[in-house]
């Protein structure tokens, strides 16, 4: 049940999202937060890059975060903190430890610091940024190996199935496959299990919660494997909490731990560190998968299999691939919270075999959040917003506020902002820190309010007239 939202004088506009009664109100644009999942490759010389010293402004956990970051033509030479807003005794040393990383090991796949997450994803993120803006590939610090495959030591293993990528989808299928008697060989191209799934929380939907009318191939293999899913993982042990009405939740290094384990000893072999490079297919008109040739920078795999399960993810800092499937998410790929392998490899390496790719890419929107950790904590928005309103780029109302999971649907809006009571002096106590940060803007009426967001006044104060009328 929706409470009626006055026109009495507005406080604030803030990107993001909010709940109350809307007497004075706060609007505040919404970021929707991109995911996807990994795959692997090989190439032959790294692409050079333009030497220099490249400083970057990114998002840190409390507000902006300068690094600067010295490259020659073919190295990442040194990464140094600049100024920042991060708290001293949680995030400076784990930023410090990752830089060092990252110099040391030449790799961009570091793994990030858990306490000081989004400092040291900011900063592997600013590295990620100078690497491009210097005309370097991204591939090059993020592969098993810079070796000619060819000039390795060859070693063939026969295998019933062969899996690629060991992510939550890709110890699932192995899992599967071992439990029907399947002789199963998983390749990991990075050196830790998991993928995007061991940086998620996962979140599952109840059978109960299923029957929403999508008539869709999705919506109908989704009624059909996620009961299936829920069994497999509850026969594993796997304890869910109730995170809303709709969806059971689970932190994803308990869920890809529990895969590991089970698949580990189901007799699944696994190689990690580990890159495919080539999907082998029989001559004729079936074109059968024979064999699927990875590297490890030691040695080079030639597994014979007759089945073969791509589980290498998606794209998510593939630059070339999201500017030619989906140009709107560019802007945004370095908030991905998607594994650092997300390279979409596996999945060129799948169209050089012939594979068909299915060609209306989708985001996965992992969550909504504000550009700053305050107006995060100033602003929940699991459960949904029963008494917000969240309004597009144009001012129009788009999605009904009380479902439990918004983020789907502001994913697709150009930008996102809530309308929400700043009666709430706390809260707006908090806002009004970052109205310099052009994530919050204030006004006394409708009028005023979409001037200083952007959108179209005068279908805004329609969109709250309709609003208003409806919640009479």
């Amino acid at each position: 049940m929706h409470d009626k939202l006055s026109t009495t004088p507005l406080r604030h506009a803030l990107r993001r999202s909010a709940a109350a009664t809307l007497s004075a109100l706060s609007v505040f644009s919404v970021f929707a937060v991109t995911a996807a999942l990994a795959s692997s490759a090989y190439a032959a010389a790294p692409t050079p890059m333009k030497p220099g010293v490249y400083e970057e402004v990114v998002r840190g956990n409390n507000g902006p975060l300068t690094v600067r970051v010295t490259l020659t033509a073919d190295r990442i030479e040194a990464v140094a903190i600049g100024d920042n807003y991060e708290t001293d005794y949680i995030a400076l040393e784990p930023m410090k430890n990752v830089a060092t990383e990252v110099v040391r090991r030449q790799r961009l796949d570091v793994d990030t610091v858990s306490g000081a997450t989004e400092s040291t994803t900011a900063l592997l993120r600013a590295v990620f940024q100078a690497v491009t803006e210097a005309g370097g590939d991204l591939n090059d610090f993020l592969k098993a190996g810079a070796v000619d495959p060819a000039t390795l030591p060859g070693k063939t293993v026969k295998a019933d199935v062969v899996v690629v990528g060991g992510g939550g989808s890709g110890l699932t299928a192995a899992l599967t496959a071992a439990k029907a008697g399947k002789k199963v060989l998983l390749i990991e191209k990075h050196e830790t299990l998991g993928g995007s799934t061991a940086l998620a929380c996962c979140s599952l939907s109840k059978p109960s919660s299923l029957d929403t009318g999508d008539a869709t191939p999705a919506g109908e293999a989704l009624r059909k494997t996620e009961p299936q899913l829920l069994a497999l993982l509850s026969e594993l042990g796997v304890n869910f909490k109730n995170d809303n009405a709709g969806s059971l939740a689970v932190e994803g290094m308990v869920l890809v731990k529990k895969l590991e384990d089970a698949a580990r000893a189901a007799g699944v072999e696994m190689l990690t560190s580990t890159a495919l490079y080539k999907i082998e297919r029989a001559d004729g008109s079936d074109g059968a998968v024979t064999r699927v040739l990875a590297q490890d920078g030691a040695t080079r795999y030639e597994v014979d299999a007759p089945a073969v399960v791509l589980a290498t993810g998606g794209f998510a800092y593939d630059i070339e691939r999201v500017i030619s499937t989906m140009p709107r998410w560019t802007a945004l790929t370095p908030f991905a919270t998607a594994a650092k392998t997300s390279t979409g490899d596996g999945i060129r390496i799948a169209e050089t075999a012939g594979a068909a790719v299915f060609e209306d890419a989708h985001v996965i929107a992992g969550g909504l959040g504000a550009r700053y950790a305050e107006l995060d904590r100033a602003v929940a928005l699991s459960g949904g917003i029963p008494n917000g309103v969240l309004v597009n780029g144009r001012g129009v109302r788009f999605v009904n506020e009380a479902v439990p999971d918004l983020t789907e649907k502001a994913a697709m809006e150009d930008i996102t902002w809530v309308i929400f009571d700043a009666a709430d002096a706390k809260r707006a106590e908090t806002f009004s820190k970052y109205l310099t940060f052009e994530v919050v803007v204030d006004a006394t009426d409708w009028l005023t309010l979409a001037r200083r967001m952007g959108v179209h006044a005068e279908t805004l104060a329609q969109t709250m007239k309709t609003y208003n009328e409806g919640v009479a």
